[in-house]
């Protein structure tokens, strides 16, 4: 008789029985003993292993000796595959043997619950308990009247446990059916919601900005701020999670009603949905109107100079466009005109933002600025137009119109003090960030040689130079650098020097071309490197004194060195750092 472990459990096997004597191979190839392991399925590797040793063996001995043992050894093989088969198949015989007698033991055990008192539809356990009723059901002797009376009481803990387990996972599924129904519902309301507002465009010039081929990138971003499809702005919508966190919907939803109750319960309630929404809403824009005075109202910083005006939050002026709307249409040689519609309650459009409850009136300002994952973002889309590093002119733009989250966001009060200052010296204090960001590209900058840009990146790129001038000047007063560093970009108002003035679209397209094709023409501030700062590049064009980089090393660093064709050598040593 010999013991062999096969499937998990260990089996006696009379090997006369089967006619295979004591010819099968043991695991190790060496001696074995009856308590262990028996390998019932070939293993070439172990046979070619047996077969090297033994080939050592006959390696120095004549051919024929080698031949013969060759030929004992392959019958051998031969013997050991037919007796493993045969032994597979007697094992696969008593394992299903085995497992119809268990099947039996516990039919025999439901049959049992049954005559007891248990529905039939109650006796199949749940999943979470499944290995511990087959552990039970299936262990040896269970019905004897000893063993029976034992497991039991266990049964029916298991019974239980399962029974609630069903209850919770049926209502679940009711709950998930009714959760659905309310999305499409509240997705149909959002669909019958007017727009935030419109953005109307009469001039068409700028939808075709002239970049050269090379330069795909920008082309998509100039013409992204133009696309049409982007022109229309939604109210704020509350995600899936923000829905259910409202007591009248989690009312709604903990009403236990199958399909067609809960369809006729949301019929009935669908004002009070849509009510529900418009609350969202509101807390949403209260939150962000505290956010930007609780921000002001704590800002302080000195390159900025607030007034005590600019403690103030002030509703938008209902004059929503830069000229006046009966002015011939623009070409080229015309500032676009851009017109804000905003909705009356009647379904008719005006471009009178009073129309709007004063918490959206004053998150659509201009200067109504936040801060999410580090870059400037504005209601209601509060997400960035930009995917790259904040505050950088050259970033991808993503358009986004519909709302994200409230997670994370800050108010950038740095932003709104410089879009105010902006604003003001435009004569636009009131004007609205939708009207500014769909003009394009059109705002130059009235203090260095920079290319006109949108109305974000302008933002930004005032926020960049008073940072850098900043950085500047806590290096001098640690005595860290004597390097004469100037703020020609101090938000001061200058005559004659305004601070952003406005370009046609043809000024602006002449102006990024020349900036684009001249690219291999830019240089780096050496200056600006020597204090730790970014190295910022500048276009350079030798012999001309108006050139970005030029008018870079004069203003802001006071070299006024005689400039002539050699500037690329002369000034070498005095602010040029190598081309890109």
């Amino acid at each position: 008789m010999l013991r062999i472990r096969a499937s998990g459990r260990t089996v006696a096997v009379d090997l006369q029985l089967l006619g295979l004597g004591a010819s099968l191979l043991p695991i190790s190839g060496g001696s074995q003993s009856e308590d262990e392991g028996w390998d019932v399925y070939p293993q070439l590797r172990t046979l070619r292993s047996q077969l090297k040793s033994d080939l050592n063996h006959f390696t120095n001995l004549s051919p024929d000796v080698y031949e013969e043992w060759r030929n004992i050894r392959s019958q051998k093989i031969k013997e050991w595959y037919k007796h493993s088969a045969a032994l597979r198949i007697y094992l696969d015989e008593q394992e299903l043997a085995h497992k119809q007698e268990l099947d039996a033991q516990e039919e025999e055990v439901k049959a049992r619950l049954i005559s007891d008192g248990w529905p039939a539809k109650d006796i199949e356990p749940s999943q979470a308990n499944l290995s511990k009723w087959k552990k039970i059901t299936r262990s040896h002797g269970l019905l004897q009247s000893s063993n029976w009376s034992l497991a039991y009481p266990e049964l029916l803990d298991i019974l239980n446990m399962s029974r609630d387990d069903t209850q919770n996972e049926g209502w679940k599924a009711r709950y998930d059916d009714r959760v659905t129904l309310l999305h499409v519902v509240a997705g149909d309301i959002e669909k019958s919601l007017p727009l935030l507002h419109r953005v109307a465009i009469r001039s068409g010039s700028d939808l075709d900005p002239v970049i050269p081929d090379r330069f795909p990138l920008a082309t998509d971003i100039l013409t992204a701020y133009q696309d049409p499809r982007h022109r229309d702005t939604f109210h704020p919508f509350p995600s899936k999670s923000e829905l259910h966190e409202g007591p009248t919907i989690k009312e709604l939803l903990a009403r236990d009603l199958d399909i067609g109750g809960f369809i006729s319960l949301l019929k009935e309630s669908r004002t009070l949905v849509r009510r529900v929404i418009e609350e969202w809403r509101l807390a949403i824009e209260l939150k962000l109107v505290g956010m930007l005075a609780l921000g002001l109202s704590e800002f302080e910083d000195n390159w900025l100079h607030p007034t005590n005006d600019d403690q103030k939050i002030r509703a938008p002026n209902p004059r929503d466009f830069f000229y006046d709307q009966t002015d011939s249409l623009g070409d080229d040689n015309t500032i676009p005109k851009v017109t804000v519609l905003y909705p009356r309650p009647d379904g008719s459009s005006t471009t009178d933002v009073s129309y709007l409850p004063p918490t959206t009136q004053i998150l659509l300002r201009a200067d109504s600025c936040f801060i999410w994952n580090g870059e400037s973002v504005y209601y209601p889309k509060m997400s960035s137009l930009t995917g790259a590093a904040p505050w950088f002119s050259s970033r991808v733009l993503s358009p986004t119109s519909k709302w994200q989250h409230m997670n994370g966001i800050m108010p950038d009060v740095r932003g709104s003090s410089i879009s105010r200052r902006i604003l003001e010296d435009l004569g636009r204090p009131d004007a609205t960030h939708a009207e500014f960001v769909s003009t394009g590209p059109i705002f130059k900058c009235g203090r260095c040689g920079d290319p006109p840009t949108n109305w974000e990146i302008m933002v930004g790129h005032y926020r960049k130079e008073l940072e850098r001038w900043g950085h500047a000047q806590a290096a001098r007063n640690e005595g860290l650098s004597s390097l004469v560093y100037n703020n020609p970009h101090d938000l001061t108002a200058e005559p004659g020097s305004p601070l952003v003035y406005l370009v046609t679209p043809g000024e602006a397209r002449e102006s990024r071309r020349m900036n684009y094709e001249r690219h291999a023409d830019r240089r780096f501030c050496d200056l600006c490197s020597t204090i730790g700062l970014e190295p910022e590049s500048y276009l350079f064009l030798p012999g001309n004194t108006d050139c970005p980089l030029t008018r870079h090393l004069h203003e802001v660093h006071s070299e006024y060195e005689p400039i002539g064709p050699s500037l690329r050598r002369d000034l070498g040593n005095q602010g040029l750092g190598p081309a890109m």
